[in-house]
Formats: structure tokens, sequence, C-alpha cells
């Protein structure tokens, strides 16, 4: 196929992460009340509202640090997640697939072997790619967030353009590419805070930098044509109008064979100056808001401009304000995909019609055709005509892919009982019902093997690619996660020096373990398919409590589940089933197992049945410690709800509703979990276990703090492993600061365990017979081996928030003979959470052999959230790592604060090739450090400078893998060193930093039997 061709059908349908980050309100206050929610503070002191999350006040603007030397001396890597898909370009039988945070992934169909091309070990400029396009002499234009690259995969190198490299390139974030016939490249961008732009109030510092629509000419590296949102010559006319884009970030950008640019938008950001509180005379100081959006087209012969939106007045109601995909058919109309307005039709170029008149296709409310949702993610046109929509409901439900055959006729779209419009429906991975998997990206030009990429909004990961034949209903799941790291979002990470393990638990994800000496990943969830065990004799209708299986009596029944409880799945659909009982054939029915909850949507016949092993305690795992022995100890919290008999029922056995969650313990290959019914974890009596913190003293005792690190707990279980027996430590015990356990550290010179504590909600029964909530708990402990003493706010001088101080992290400092805890404090009056206002990141020290009350100083980091982790390297430098949880419109600066026993640095992503400014994670090993994020994977530090060159890793995935998921992996070659910013700051007193040894460099990475991958080990070069 020609470049020509390719290109037109290129149909780069992502913009999952871009809609995200303008639509975040409802993911951002989820994630607020899971992770960070203050305790006792009541949910309206914050002001909840649909605005939320889309409004920041910029008083809170980060400041830029100081410039100076940085300590490091080292470069970086990325391991990164490769499944959450933007878009992807087919050329053969190759996908080049655009990831959110997972760079640039090659798959190869034949092999089912990929490529992960990951920022900083290589050029790449991002590891956010919005949009991929072919290039001439087989080459790619990347679209990212570090700028544009062009990419020549026969060399794998990558040539950038940015600001910076390229004058008149109006921004640095590029999300859209679009070659012209000429061979120059329209480019679009999107907006980007620039902490050192002038803001709009000379009082304030920082503003949204512009992001905009040019031509590029590759020979000449001239700009042309920049456009940036403007308005017509009557300023004063109400609503005002646009005369060129409606927008300053692009989404997506499409040309007709008529020479017309289709632009897809999303809305911007603007400084809405200081007003009046309706109804009161105090002023909100001014804020950036979210305006515009919507789609232009451009007839750059013409020079003429036309938009379609809703406007201020309520025309143009059907337009919408974000768009997320754009294909155009033989015939030159457009297909635009968006955001809550199903999908248009421009057939008439840049006329704009009113809304009775605009063709449009939404959720169907009459008759059995139409979208099955009317958020549309993305679409194609495949060679008969026909219109492929990957679309749901909202941003966390998908609805898989609906296709359109309109056959030519386009003017009746709004006659319901049309019937020369034929409406079909495909499920994502033939699993009937709503779905997790978003279908961000879609290639239908071979209607025998469908392309599409999915995300999952729901748990913040991805779901890969998948090869679809409609003709058979088979499904081909091409995934990184089958063979890396399974998720980008990190919990916490823990290294195991003597067998040169790294342990990683994710958000949603359980739990994951890298050999070093391979490269091999071992990936565990709390319930997983352990083996095929039979097949669907015939279709279990929904709703039905059996499932037809080929087991032919009880002994095969028994040997296919032993023990219990049973749990199956049943080909790809994720719901867990427990198998509650048997029944041999009768007559002409096939033998059956009996499941509860009842089947939630039809299983077809020929599925594989799997039986379900208990794997990890949670997939929500928390922490993770490992003893002198290997065994690994991970701590989880609740999520799997035990359904009743029926879907949606509730559970009959209440309080025994949640079925994972607990203390795990992995003894090769065999996971033992402790929970509330055969352990004396403390419990609360709700039947479950949340353990969020892990930790292994010196004597080989595992202690396991309960609670979710907001406003439960219930106090510390200490396991011994050689006796079996517990110990059990609360408030009602002894433990002053609380029964809810953030975080334990050791000290390495005397045993002693240390606690860093957040308040728990508690109940108390008024006179009345009145229930009143309490708040309490909090600051830091050290149990010595005979007793507690606590340190806690009044008394203690710690800067924390709350009435005793909510810390998440504490670390034992030998090097300095310092105890440092970390958490967050803010203004009770003024701070805001989702707003990321007022809440600033503490970091607490004191003498560790002498800490009186009094003792303890700080540092604080405003509008920087909170202090997640803490670590040590071998230098004896303190990290701290920050992070708001992606609260706030305007960014904090975030990273990690390094403390080098004088002076305090700042590494971001800025001055450094750290993957992104929120850390969630931080663990030395050896001489290297592994700083984990929210959502962007890990960045491994190494000291000494990059190597030279080294080979590109290629993952291959099994054969089969029938649950759907996704994850990362690690390639390529490390390129940046690390020259991070200082700034001045209070200081605790150092010492002499004490000589550690490094650790051994790891060997290569294991093969597939079939031979097909190259191999590079992520922490096998040091650069020495």
């Amino acid at each position: 196929m020609s470049i020509d061709a390719e290109t037109r059908h290129k149909n780069r349908r992502r913009g999952a992460g871009r809609v995200m980050r303008a639509l975040g309100a409802t993911t951002l206050l989820l994630a607020m009340l899971v992770t960070l929610w203050p305790p006792g503070v009541p949910v309206a002191a914050v002001g909840f509202g649909s605005d939320a999350a889309a409004r920041s006040h910029s008083r809170w603007a980060p400041r830029v640090a100081a410039q100076e030397q940085s300590p490091l001396d080292g470069h970086w890597r990325t391991l990164a997640n490769g499944d959450r898909v933007q878009t992807i370009v087919r050329d053969g039988d190759t996908l080049w697939v655009g990831t959110e945070a997972g760079g640039l992934v090659k798959w190869d169909v034949e092999h089912r072997s990929y490529v992960q091309y990951l920022s900083p070990q290589r050029d790449l400029p991002s590891n956010d790619v919005f949009d991929v396009a072919f290039a001439p002499q087989g080459r790619l234009w990347l679209a990212t967030g570090g700028g544009l690259a062009l990419f020549d995969p026969d060399r794998e190198t990558f040539e950038i353009v940015t600001p910076d490299t390229s004058p008149g390139m109006p921004a640095r974030v590029v999300t859209a590419v679009e070659p012209a016939g000429d061979g120059t490249l329209w480019v679009g961008f999107a907006q980007e805070w620039d902490p050192s732009a002038e803001h709009p109030d000379q009082e304030l510092e920082g503003a949204f930098a512009q992001g905009g629509l040019a031509r590029y000419e590759p020979e000449s590296g001239q700009w042309t044509n920049v456009q940036h949102v403007t308005f017509d010559d009557n300023p004063s006319a109400q609503p005002r109008t646009y005369s060129t884009i409606p927008s300053e970030n692009i989404t997506d950008l499409e040309m007709t064979p008529d020479g017309i640019l289709w632009i897809g938008t999303r809305p911007y950001y603007v400084w809405e100056p200081e007003q009046q509180v309706p109804g009161g005379s105090v002023s909100n100081g001014g804020e950036w808001v979210l305006e515009g959006g919507g789609l232009a087209a451009y007839d750059e012969g013409e020079d003429e401009w036309q938009q379609w939106y809703a406007r201020e007045d309520g025309s143009g109601s059907c337009y919408a304000s974000e768009i997320n995909g754009l294909a155009a058919d033989s015939s030159g109309r457009m297909w635009v995909a968006t955001w809550g307005r199903g999908v248009m039709v421009m057939q008439h170029g840049l006329e704009r019609v009113a809304c009775a008149g605009q063709a449009r296709y939404g959720r169907a409310v009459i008759g059995d055709g139409g979208l099955r949702g009317n958020v549309v993610w993305s679409i194609d046109v495949d060679p008969a005509g026909r219109i492929w929509m990957g679309h749901g409901d909202n941003a966390k439900d998908g609805r898989g892919i609906a296709i359109l055959d309109h056959n030519g006729t386009i003017d009746d779209w709004q006659t319901p009982w049309n019937t020369d419009d034929t409406w079909s429906y495909i499920d994502f991975d033939g699993v009937g019902g709503k779905s997790a998997a978003v279908v961000t990206a879609l290639i239908a030009e071979d209607p025998n093997e469908v392309v599409l990429g999915a995300i999952d909004n729901t748990d913040g990961d991805g779901f890969g690619v998948r090869l679809l034949s409609p003709a058979t209903g088979t499904w081909l799941p091409l995934r990184t996660a089958d063979t890396g790291m399974p998720s980008n979002q990190i919990k916490h990470i823990a290294y195991d020096a003597a067998r040169r393990h790294v342990w990683f638990t994710f958000r949603r994800r359980g739990v994951a373990r890298l050999d070093e000496g391979t490269g091999a990943w071992t990936w565990w969830r709390a319930y997983q398919n352990a083996a095929d065990v039979a097949m669907v004799m015939s279709e279990a209708a929904a709703n039905a409590n059996r499932v037809p299986v080929s087991l032919a009596d009880s002994e095969e029944y028994e040997e296919a589940f032993p023990g219990s409880p049973k749990y199956a799945r049943f080909g790809n659909d994720p719901t867990l089933y427990e198998v509650v009982g048997y029944r041999p054939a009768r007559g002409s029915d096939d033998p059956s197992v009996y499941v509860s909850p009842r089947v939630r949507s039809a299983i077809p016949q020929g599925v594989s049945v799997y039986r379900v092993a208990r794997g990890a305690p949670g997939n929500v795992a928390q922490h993770v410690a490992v003893s002198a022995d290997g065994t690994a100890w991970v701590g989880a919290d609740y999520s799997i709800w035990r359904e009743g008999p029926t879907p949606g029922s509730y559970c009959a056995t209440y309080p025994q509703c949640y079925i994972d969650g607990g203390l795990g313990e992995l003894s090769g290959s065999k996971w033992h979990i402790h929970n509330d019914t055969n352990s004396e974890l403390p419990t609360n009596g709700v039947g479950a276990v949340r353990v969020g913190a892990v930790e292994v003293d010196l004597a080989g005792r595992v202690w396991a703090g309960t609670g979710d690190r907001r406003a439960s707990g219930d106090g510390i279980g200490v396991f011994d492993p050689d006796t079996g027996q517990w110990t059990v430590h609360t408030a009602r015990t002894g433990l002053k600061a609380g029964d809810g356990v953030a975080d334990f550290d050791v000290d390495p010179a005397t045993g002693d365990v240390w606690t860093a504590h957040h308040p728990v909600l508690g109940y108390v029964t008024l006179p009345g017979g009145q229930q009143q909530r309490y708040f309490d708990g909090g600051g830091v402990a050290r149990w010595d081996g005979s007793g507690w003493r606590s340190w806690t706010k009044p008394d203690a001088s710690i800067r924390a928030f709350g009435d005793k101080g909510i810390l998440e992290a504490v670390l034992v400092d030998r090097t300095r003979d310092l105890v440092w805890a970390g958490g967050w404090d803010g203004d009770p009056v003024s701070y805001h959470w989702p707003k990321g206002r007022d809440v600033h990141a503490v970091v607490n020290w004191c003498p560790i052999d002498d800490c009186d009350d009094g003792d303890w100083q700080h540092r604080a980091w405003e509008d920087e959230g909170t202090v997640g982790a803490l670590e040590i390297d071998d230098q004896g430098r303190v990290w701290v790592g920050t992070n708001r949880d992606g609260a706030g419109v305007v960014p904090a600066e975030n990273g990690v604060k390094l403390f080098d026993g004088q002076d305090w640095y700042v590494i971001t992503p800025t001055n450094s090739g750290l993957p992104h400014r929120e850390v969630s994670a931080l663990a030395a090993a050896g001489d290297r450090m592994l700083v984990g994020t929210l959502r962007h994977g890990v960045g491994l530090y190494i000291p000494g400078p990059a190597p030279t060159a080294t080979p590109t890793a290629t993952l291959v995935p099994p054969t089969h893998t029938p649950s759907p998921t996704a994850s990362p992996t690690d390639e390529a070659t490390p390129t940046s060193i690390v020259t991070p910013s200082a700034t001045a700051s209070q200081s605790p007193i150092a010492k002499t930093p004490s000589a550690t040894t490094t650790a051994t460099p790891a060997g290569p990475q294991q093969c597939p039997p079939d031979g097909t991958c190259r191999v590079f080990a992520p922490f096998a070069v040091r650069g020495r």
C-alpha cells in the first residue's frame, strides 16, 4: 500500500489520556476518596461540585527552583507499561502503537513479539505518544508530550523537533500529526503549564502556554500558518464567535481529498479574573477555567474557516466541545467521534447548518438501531463504507464496537423507522454487557482482521491491542503485560539484594517480581486462571445458575476443581464465579456446574472453562517486604465483592462479603493468606482485613499494619513465622499514636521498629442514642522491644495535618542518626485536595536516639501534596518522594527532594530522566535507586554515565492468556544524565555518610522457547 493510502487509513482514534485530563472530574474525585481523603473532614467541607476538579486557583502555582549542580552524576532508565493504547497504525504485519506513559510499541503480528521504545534510554522525547503517521522512506511521525519526532525504524533513531531546536514551533506538547500532499506536515498542539510564563494577573506567576495548530516544512525546518484561538472582528458581540480554531488543545487532524483540513479539539484553559462569589462579597481570587472546544475545518486554497461548537446563547446544542476522532469516507464525508454527542457526519464541506439539519447518530431511543452509548472514543471506515465506532456510556463504561451500514443514505438519519440503516455490535473480547475496556484505537481497513486498542479507565490501566476476526468471533490479545510489568500505577517497591529480585505492588493489579538475573517477570493477582479444565458444551444464557461443561462425572469434576472454595472463569469473561455444585448428564442435557452469582452475560458454546486459584492477598496491593530466606510478605486492601446468588444481589454471608485482602505469604511458588479467619490480625469485625503496611524486623518477625491510609485501621499484628504466634498492638494496649498504620521502618542498629500513623474514624454513642463521629490517632511511634513511645501533636512539634498528625512514611537514617517522617499539612479552613490548594508536602526529622517532643524539625513544599515515600541511598542521601495524586489544574513541581547532608535538591522530569513528577515509591537497589510513580511506571537511577549502545528488548507473550490485562516492559539504551536543581532550605544536622556495598550487575533476560527475543535487562548496565 502506498504511503498516501496508508495515511488515509491511519485513523488515530486515541484520546483516552487526553480526554481524561480534560474531563477528569469524576475520576479525580474518586481517586481522592480512594487514596488521600483527609480524615476528619466532611465531604462538603471541600466543596465538591461538578467542576471541582476542572478549576484551580493559581496562587498556589509552583515556583521555579534554582538551577544548581546536582549531587547525582548518573543516568536514568524507565520501566513502563505499554498497554494503555492511544493510537495505532498498521504496516503489513507490523503495528505501531502509541501509548500513554508506555512510549512507542512495535508489534510483530506474525510472531506476537514486540519492541518498546522508552524515554530516556531512547531519544523518544516523551513516553506519552498521542499520534503516529507515516512519513516518506518508511519513517514515522510521532506526536508526543515532549515534542515532534521523526522515527527511522531501520536505524532505530529519532530526530526531535522542539521549540528549543526549531524556532517558530508554537508549543512543546504535540498531540496530532497529519501529512499534507506536498510533503509538509500539519501539527496539532496542546497547552502546557509554564511556571516561567507571564500570568494574566501580574501579582501571580506562571500560565498555561498556548497550543494551537501549525504547518511544518521538514526540509527547511520552517513553521507556517500558525493558528491560535482568535475571535471575530466584533469582540463586543454576544456571544463571541471564533474565527479560526475554537481551542488551543488539538485532539485530531484529518485531511479530505478536496483539500479541507478537519481539526478536532477539546476545551482549553483561560484565566477567569477575580469575581464576586454569588450572594456575597468574598472574591474567589480568579482561577483557570475550561472554555471553547469543538470541530473546525480549514480550506487552505480559499483561506476559509468554519467551526461547529455549542455557543453560549444555546445554539448548536447538537455540537460537542470534545472531539475524540475523525475519519473520512470515500465520498469525502467526515465522520466525527464526539464526547457525549455520538457521531456527526460532515457532508457539505465548510457549510454550517442548524442542528435540525446536522446529520448525526446517537444512542437509540426509539427502535433497535443506534449507538449503545453517546461517548465515541474511536472511529474508522472500512472498504465497504461501513462505520466502525468504539463507544461507551461515559469515561469508564465501554460498550464495545458499533457498526453502521448506512447504505449510502445519510439524509434520513433522524428517521427512527428508517429501514436501510443496518446496525451491528461486537462486544469487547466477546463478553456481553458493559465493559471496563474503552476502545480508543480502531483500524477496520481489513474487515477480516480488525485492530483495536483499549484502555481501562475504571482501574487506570490498559488492555493493550486486540486482533479481531469478525467472521469467527476470535480475539487475539497482544499485551506487554504478559511478559512485563503489569501496571504503571506503582504503590510500593522492595529490593531483595540476596536474590536480586525487585518486587512491585500496584494500585489495582496485585504484585509482581522482576528477576534481575534472568529478566523474567512473575505476576500474581488475587484470583488468577490456574488451568484450562473443561469446555462449555452449549450456551449458558444470561441469569442461568448452571453452565453445561465437558466434565463427564463427579470424579472429573473433583479433579478439575479440588478443594474448597472452588472458583472458575469462562472464556474471556473476567467475572469470577464460585462453583457451588455439579450435576451429571440427564437425558439430552449435558453435565453442568452450578455457579454463584448467576451468569452475568451469556457464555457461548466452545469457550474454555478455567479453574481459578487463589494468588496474592489482593489486587489492591499495598506494601511488600522480603524475609532473609526469600519469603515475600504482601499486604493488601480488600476490593473483590462476593455477589449474591443473582447478579447485583446482596452478599448472602455478610459480613464475609469481600473475598480478598489481608497479609499474603509467598514461599517458593505457593501463597498462604493470613486473614480474619485464620490469623490474629486485628480486625474491626467487618469480615475482611485491610493491611496497608508490612515490614520484617531483624528477628524475622513480620509486622502488618492495618488500615487504608485514609480513616480505617485496627492496629498492628506481629507474626513470628518460627512459632506461628501472633502479637497484637493497638491503641488499647499502649500504642498512643493510634490504630491507623501507614508505614514501618526498622532501625538496623537497635532493631527498634518505627511506625507512621494516620487517624482512624470511630463512633461514640451520645446519651440520647445518637452516633457521633470522631477521629483519633496520628504521629510517629517506636517499639523498642518492651514498650511503645509515641510522638503526636500537639505535644510533639511535628508538622502534619490533623489533631495528632497525618503521616504516610517513616525512615530510619543511621547515616546522621535521625528518624524522618513524611506526610502533608494544610490550612484547616482553605485546604482543598481535589483542587490541590493549600496541601503541602512536609517531612519531619528528629534525633533518633534522644528525640524529645520539642526536637522535631521540618521542611515543607508548598502545594505539593504529600510525602508518600522516603528512602536512603548508598551515599547516605535521603530521597523524599512527593505527589499530589493528580489533584488540581495547575501541576505541582513534585518529584524527588534530595538531601545530601547539607542542601536540598529537587529532581523532576524537567531536569532529569525521571518519568513523571508524581512519586509514590522509593527503593534503593545497591547503588541504584528505583523511583515509582503514580501512573507513569518506574524510573531507575544508575550512577555513572550512560552506556553508548545496547540492544533493544523484544518480549514475546505466551500463546494463550485468557483474561484481558495490560502491562509494561523494559527496553532500549539510556541516554540522559541527571542535572537536577537545588533549593535552599532548612537542613538537618549531617554527619559523614557511611560506605555501603553496591549490588551485582544483572544478567540477560530469559527468552521464550522459540528464541524470538532480543535482550536487554534494565538493571544490568551501570555505565561506570
